[in-house]
């Protein structure tokens, strides 16, 4: 049973406001060109991705430098199904073939690295030589993967023979994140996530109540592997190319850095945070050109400085001020009127 931190209040700013950017979402596509509902369709699924990181960083501790690897794993195997084994099903290779794939591997490298109990610095170090091995290996296979050139001409998901539009496709990336996002929030709120919390704390400690960490962060771990894989697989379908880069360290290391900027460990953030980059990366390479990157690292250093929970986290913290404030004084207020009434 998920816990009040889960429930849906909307009598709360926070929920208002996530409820205000869930419409403005929905009715994006009805003032937008069809190129960009689609450029928009990949900010989702970037999203998505966000999320899955910030499930396992933000509330497990383990920083993952290489989950990009299984984002690009499952673009990959999406695009050459899609290509190439017309038989299978679209829907079955999305949500399916593509998070099962990402999954097993995502299973692989945890059981090896909990088994040894590998964290911290060690666990990031390693996650990050993964995902660069996986954009190598992409990058040599130039018969089957297409090398460093990717795989073009990735067709878009079609259902019962109909091909989805941008805007199809928008709302199917769209219901996705929702859906994830409403998933996770429960299980981050019921006892599986107080204990993942245990272990973001303490995990000796977790491990004395009698709580098989190991298991606890590999099943994470696991289904953080396939909502990447989802992601990825969503990404091909929706951008039409898949390429090396997609399995890289950049990637890896850039989405963390959208959490950071969002919020770790508040599940919110990680969307918020990927969407915002991601939006301005869009608009101030077209306003600065030579120097919207230097605008962007500007933004990076004022929130790590400034916000070192995230604009999320910074938000909620000044909402709680002043709510603090407004029942301090209105205390103060009947206090003043109890006495006056005497």
């Amino acid at each position: 049973m998920a816990t009040a931190d889960a429930a849906v209040d909307l009598k709360t700013p926070g929920e208002i406001a996530k409820l205000a950017g869930l419409l403005a979402l929905v009715a994006l596509p009805l003032f937008v060109s069809e190129y960009q509902v689609s450029t928009w369709s990949t900010y989702l699924t970037f999203a998505l991705l966000a999320l899955s990181i910030d499930l396992v960083w933000g509330y497990t501790g383990l920083l993952t430098l290489g989950h990009a690897a299984f984002f690009g794993a499952g673009a990959y195997v999406t695009a050459k199904l899609l290509k190439e084994v017309p038989a299978v099903p679209d829907a079955a290779v999305v949500f399916v073939v593509a998070p099962a794939f990402a999954a097993l591997l995502t299973l692989g490298l945890g059981w090896f690295l909990f088994s040894a109990d590998v964290k911290g610095s060690y666990f990031a170090i390693t996650t990050l030589i993964v995902s660069i091995i996986f954009e190598s290996v992409a990058g040599e296979f130039v018969g089957f993967l297409g090398g460093f050139n990717g795989i073009y001409g990735v067709p878009s998901i079609q259902v019962v023979g109909f091909e989805l539009t941008a805007t199809m496709s928008y709302y199917l990336a769209l219901g996705i994140l929702v859906g994830s996002y409403l998933f996770l929030r429960l299980l981050v709120g019921s006892a599986f996530g107080r204990v993942l919390r245990g272990i973001r704390g303490n995990q000796e400690r977790t491990e004395f109540f009698g709580y098989d960490t190991q298991r606890y962060r590999l099943i994470v771990f696991t289904l953080s592997g396939a909502m990447a894989g989802v992601a990825g697989s969503m990404y091909a379908t929706i951008d039409g190319f898949v390429s090396p880069p997609l399995l890289g360290f950049v990637l890896s290391t850039q989405v963390v850095i959208w959490i950071a900027v969002g919020g770790r460990g508040t599940l919110i953030g990680a969307v918020f945070g990927a969407i915002l980059i991601q939006y301005l990366n869009s608009t101030l390479s077209d306003v600065l050109i030579n120097y919207w990157e230097m605008g962007l690292a500007v933004l990076f250093i004022a929130v790590v400085i400034g916000a070192p929970r995230g604009i999320v986290g910074l938000l909620s913290d000044t909402v709680e001020g002043v709510q603090t404030s407004l029942d301090s004084a209105n205390r103060g207020d009947l206090g003043a009127g109890g006495e006056l009434d005497d």
